[in-house]
């Protein structure tokens, strides 16, 4: 879930009606034995598979099953297949 205005720029300013999504990512938390920590790390969606909903009349979108790319620069305990 995020905010319809990460998919429609145009809900925040009439006049990026044309503008399109070049990259999305999504922040995630690291789990270390169930607690999350405050260490975070991005993680991109591949834009060609992207599927969502977003809501009429206020400011809420939902991502339907993302597929994300691999992130081999990431370390620490993040668990890949989590996301």
């Amino acid at each position: 879930m995020t905010n319809r205005h990460n998919f429609d720029p145009s809900l925040k300013d009439a006049g990026m009606k044309d503008y399109r999504i070049g990259k999305i990512e999504v922040l995630a938390r690291e789990c270390i034995d169930g607690v999350y920590i405050s260490k975070t790390a991005f993680f991109e969606i591949d834009l060609l598979d992207l599927k969502g909903f977003v809501h009429e009349t206020a400011d809420v979108a939902i991502i339907v099953a993302p597929r994300f790319f691999q992130n081999s620069s990431v370390q620490g305990n993040f668990k890949f297949e989590a996301l």
